[in-house]
């Protein structure tokens, strides 16, 4: 399996994150699974499951950015990341999927909190852990 990101399309505002994605593949070669999900979290991507060069066997569903609107009603709701004593303010946030994308979750209000990138990235390697 290979997902395929040109980080340096992500723009200025992630620079932190394209420093630690260049960090780990360079440290690994690749990037960790916990990586992919946070990058996935609020992103579109899209799966394409082949059986050789031509014979499409699945192509998945596509997981949508979180709509302007939905970011909006989260900052207004949120205030702040959401990580218990955590108080950063919305720029220093991303959305996060409470029920994972992938584990179908949906794309909603009820379904994203505000959290800092320091503990959105922390959710993300605490729920791989606990998947196993």
């Amino acid at each position: 399996m290979s997902a395929v990101l040109d980080v340096a399309q992500l723009g200025d505002e992630h620079g932190q994150l394209i420093a630690d994605v260049r960090t780990e593949v360079e440290q690994l070669g690749r990037l960790s699974r916990v990586a992919l999900e946070r990058l996935a979290c609020d992103c579109e991507l899209s799966r394409v499951i082949m059986d050789g060069p031509s014979q499409v066997i699945d192509a998945g569903r596509t997981t949508r950015t979180i709509p302007a609107r939905l970011w909006r009603a989260s900052v207004v709701r949120d205030r702040h990341c959401r990580a218990p004593g955590c108080d950063r303010p919305p720029v220093w946030c991303e959305a996060h999927h409470i029920r994972h994308w992938r584990d179908g979750g949906p794309t909603d209000l009820a379904n994203l909190q505000l959290l800092c990138w320091q503990h959105h990235r922390e959710r993300h390697i605490h729920d791989t852990r606990r998947r196993g």
